[in-house]
């Protein structure tokens, strides 16, 4: 007996359902907006702006074990933020510490943000907190450079280009700064995000000592993160003000 195939689809459509996906990505992430925070959206440490953004850096985290966890997370990013952008003299041009924060917005729904400070560094990244431990030719090194920090993106909004984008709105503000390069510091772990920024042209320059925020078993006594030691890896891009 002979039998008959099904209908195999078409190439058309073929293609039609490969690029759903990356169309739908791409309409998603131009509805996102990104924009450098106000000078008045950062003034003052209680400025309304910092809350949200401690929410969405604490959320991208990881998941904390209980709320009082959540909420002790939340705090002690806040004050971070407030510490390295709250301020009018951080908006001065000449200083070291100039920060700025970029924002991407789905409407009025914050997405995802990144950080800007001009920062007195080697060309590996390591800067004041560790100037004991460098040889003379190393502080010697030191320079005010520019700095990208606190890079998340929302998990739903993540795969869609938009922290891609908020790299690229940094590198160009550095460029308007005067800068010709662009220092990040990540994870050695965490290689996906390392392999995001080798994508986008960062090249490692050398390895630093760190801290980062982890969970507290949920039988620890506590408040439920603490701050451990780690490795990170300084990654340096140049030639920005070649591209503007």
């Amino acid at each position: 007996m002979r039998t008959r195939s099904p209908p195999q689809p078409g190439a058309s459509m073929l293609l039609f359902v490969w690029l759903c996906p990356a169309v739908g990505a791409i309409l998603l992430s131009e509805s996102v907006a990104i924009r450098v925070a106000e000078a008045s959206e950062l003034a003052a440490a209680s400025s309304p702006l910092f809350e949200p953004l401690a929410a969405l850096l604490s959320v991208t985290m990881f998941e904390p074990a209980s709320e009082a966890a959540r909420a002790t997370l939340a705090r002690e990013t806040e004050a971070d933020l407030v510490r390295a952008f709250a301020g009018e003299s951080r908006r001065a041009p000449s200083a070291v510490g100039r920060s700025a924060l970029l924002l991407a917005e789905d409407g009025d729904r914050l997405v995802g943000v990144c950080g800007l400070q001009a920062l007195s560094l080697t060309p590996d990244g390591r800067g004041e907190r560790l100037l004991s431990s460098m040889r003379r030719e190393e502080r010697r090194s030191m320079a005010v450079r520019p700095l990208l920090s606190n890079l998340a993106v929302l998990p739903d909004f993540r795969r869609k280009r938009i922290g891609s984008r908020l790299v690229a709105r940094a590198e160009a503000l550095a460029a308007e700064w005067g800068f010709d390069e662009l220092l990040l510091l990540v994870g050695e772990e965490n290689r996906p995000a390392r392999a995001l920024y080798a994508e986008l042209g960062y090249a490692a320059e050398g390895v630093c000592d760190g801290e980062e925020c982890c969970a507290d078993p949920w039988w620890w006594p506590g408040r439920g993160v603490s701050w451990a030691p780690c490795r990170n890896v300084c990654m340096r891009r140049t030639g920005l003000a070649d591209e503007q």
